[in-house]
């Protein structure tokens, strides 16, 4: 008998039995279980992650209630930043204190490598919606690739793939010129509201008006 079948687990056979039997009855108990694991973890290097973004007027405060909503300490935390990176669920949730509108700012889908950002934005190609391909770009401290797409409401949705963190915030061009581009329609300026044509008959505080700001005062 050589060194090799000395060193090779023995299997007691069964009459009968298949090689793919006796695979089985080597992988019962822990070594079944850690292959279980590995391949569960395969799978979760692979899946996407939903991203959500807010914007607040409170970070501390808001980072208070997140730490206690997620029972977990933010992955990234910066004095205008926060972003909690969860695996159950399974979604990248971030806040920012930057002087925009408090509430929901946009959602995302983040991949994990290139494949699945080229599937990704091959959906997009058939939304029915104009796609926006920002490349590469600097925005809430990572280095991403990245493209846009607002669903039928007007929401904006991004795709993308980080690539490394970043020592400054950076910014998205597209999100900071959304305001701006809503605003166009608010001329010209009439006493019932910042958007909406001149209408002596409406009173000030029709429903189609959002109140001019220091009308009454």
């Amino acid at each position: 008998m050589n060194n090799a079948s000395l060193d090779a687990p023995l299997i007691e056979r069964s009459p009968g039995e298949t090689s793919a039997r006796r695979i089985g009855r080597r992988l019962r108990g822990p070594s079944r279980r850690l292959v279980y694991r590995q391949n569960q973890q395969r799978e979760n290097q692979n899946m996407k992650r939903l991203h959500i973004h807010v914007a607040v007027d409170d970070l501390a405060h808001s980072v208070r209630f997140y730490n206690a909503l997620f029972a977990a300490e933010p992955t990234v935390s910066k004095p205008d930043y926060a972003k909690w990176m969860l695996d159950d669920p399974r979604v990248n949730f971030a806040i920012s204190k930057r002087g925009a509108n408090t509430g929901l700012q946009h959602l995302g889908i983040q991949v994990e490598t290139e494949n699945e950002l080229s599937d990704v934005y091959e959906r997009l190609q058939h939304a029915g919606r104009p796609v926006i391909e920002e490349g590469e770009t600097t925005c809430c401290y990572a280095n991403s690739e990245k493209s846009w797409i607002t669903d039928p409401q007007g929401l904006w949705w991004e795709t993308f793939l980080t690539k490394g963190e970043s020592t400054v915030y950076g910014g998205d061009p597209l999100l900071d010129a959304a305001p701006a581009q809503a605003s166009a329609c608010c001329t010209p300026k009439t006493p019932q509201g910042e958007c909406c044509p001149t209408k002596p008959e409406l009173v000030a505080v029709a429903p189609c008006c959002s109140p001019k700001v220091g009308a009454h005062d």
